[in-house]
This record gives C-alpha cells, structure tokens and sequence, in this order.
C-alpha cells in the first residue's frame, strides 16, 4: 500500500475478505451440486431400481456394465477382498484397465435397514466428500462413481468406487524401520499439516484412525470420507474437531515419542489446548 501510496484501511480490507469467502462458498455450493447430475463431468444414469455417477472420464462400455451389476463382479476369481464386515465389504478389482477399489455399505438387519432408507446413502455422502476435499486441493482417492440401488422408493445397498491408491497406512509407515527417521519426520509434518488444514476448513473427518490416512508418494491421502462433515458453526465444529483430535492421538497412546510430537505439533499449530 505505501509503495503505491494507498491508504491502508481495515475496514475495506475485512470487506474484501468476506467478499472472497463468499464468492468460494457459492461456488463450492455450485460445484457440489453439480456432481449430483448429468454435465460435462459426470454421467448420470436413473432406473427404478438404481442410481449411477459416474465421473465421465472413467465412463466406458466395461464401466458402464461393471456399474449395472457390481455384486456380480465383486464375486470374480480377479477380486482382492481388503474387507469383509458387516457394515461395508470393501474389494480391490480391475475395470476396463483401471486399479479400483470398491465399497459396498451392507445393510446389517431390518432396524438398520429402516433407519438407512430415511437417511442418505453412505456412498452419497463420500462421492460428495471425496469431491469437497479436491475442491480444497487435499488429497483423497479420486472417486470414480457412485452406485445407489433402490427398493421402491427407499435407497438400499450402496457403492462408492474410487482409484487405488498405493501406498502405506499411516501407522505403519510411522513404525516401520526400513524408512528413515528425516523420512518419518517429514511425513508426520505433513500428516499435522492435513489435520491443520481440515480443521482450518472446519471439516471433521469423523473417524480418524491412523489407517484412514494413506502416506503414498504425493503424500497423506485421507480415505474413508463417508463419516466427513463439513460445518458451518464454529460451535459445532469444535466439539466435532476436538473428537477427530482424541480419536487421532488414540493412535499412538503406546508410542510415547509419537504421541509427544504430535501433540506438540498440534499445540504449535492452535488445535489442540
């Protein structure tokens, strides 16, 4: 301001920096929005009996009839089951020549069964989250598409599929000899940075356990995404962030060294008291 001879002045610069967190929230609203129908990024397919998104860069024939019919691929010889629950079952598998990883919510019994068909689908709720998180430049599994099949009018079993990510579970990478301790370092700094930007955005993650953060070669790469929530109360969220920061320090209550540096990066970076 003063090399130009400006007057500087805090009003109009707190003005200008509401202007701008407005113009992003409406068009993070748009975005967001869009992802739910048919454009130029993603293809959308309505039957009675299901509901497909599918990014439209994935979108192929192979695609197409691995979307209409995923429990009858996710039974083929090719399948690498990562999990088997009653919640979720969870399998790696290949599509038309893309590494995938695919999430299958269950429905465990009739109460759960009630209670989901008032309610969105999980997988909804991670398609969105997975876009809201590269919407903010962090890294997640690109999401691929989205699957809802229906009984009358009540969504039921549900998929999310997204692109493999190789890499290594935070925990394990943190406790593993063969990397380096400058390499170990460097990766935890990151993994404080992630939970400082998120909370910055006041995103709470909703389950944080060390596996739920992938450490792959661009870096943490925050997965399961289908308890994420985004708010806009600062009240709120800082009771849903204290819980995200007590669930990831559970991680490490028998690692007394990790637990010391990630409290003190923590404290040093105003989210932990």
């Amino acid at each position: 301001c003063r090399s130009r001879n400006l007057t500087y002045d805090n009003n109009l610069l707190r003005n200008l920096q509401t202007r701008i967190k407005v113009q992003r929230r409406k068009r993070r609203r748009r975005q967001l929005r869009k992802i739910f129908r048919e454009c130029s990024a993603i293809v959308r397919r309505q039957t009675d009996s299901r509901t497909i998104l599918c990014g439209r860069n994935y979108f192929s024939e192979s695609m197409a009839a691995f979307l209409a019919d995923p429990d009858r691929c996710l039974e083929g010889e090719k399948v690498e089951l990562l999990k088997d629950g009653n919640s979720s079952t969870v399998a790696r598998l290949e599509v038309g020549g893309l590494d995938l990883v695919v999430k299958r919510y269950n429905i465990k019994n009739v109460y759960h069964g009630l209670k989901r068909a008032v309610s969105r689908t999980r997988a909804s709720k991670s398609w969105e989250n997975a876009h809201l998180l590269r919407f903010y430049g962090i890294e997640t599994a690109p999401p691929v598409a989205m699957v809802e099949s229906h009984r009358g009018t009540a969504p039921r079993i549900s998929y999310f599929i997204t692109e493999y990510v190789e890499g290594v579970p935070c925990v394990d990478f943190l406790r593993d000899d063969r990397f380096s301790r400058e390499k170990k370092e460097q990766v935890a700094e990151q993994v404080a940075a992630l939970l400082a930007r998120l909370h910055g955005l006041q995103i709470s993650h909703g389950d944080l356990k060390a596996s739920n953060i992938i450490i792959a070669a661009r870096g943490p790469v925050l997965v399961d995404l289908d308890a994420m929530q985004k708010y806009a109360a600062a009240g709120s969220f800082h009771r849903a962030g204290a819980r995200d920061v007590r669930r990831f320090l559970q991680n490490w209550e028998d690692d007394r060294e990790l637990s010391r540096f990630f409290q003190q990066r923590l404290e040093q970076k105003r989210i932990l008291s």
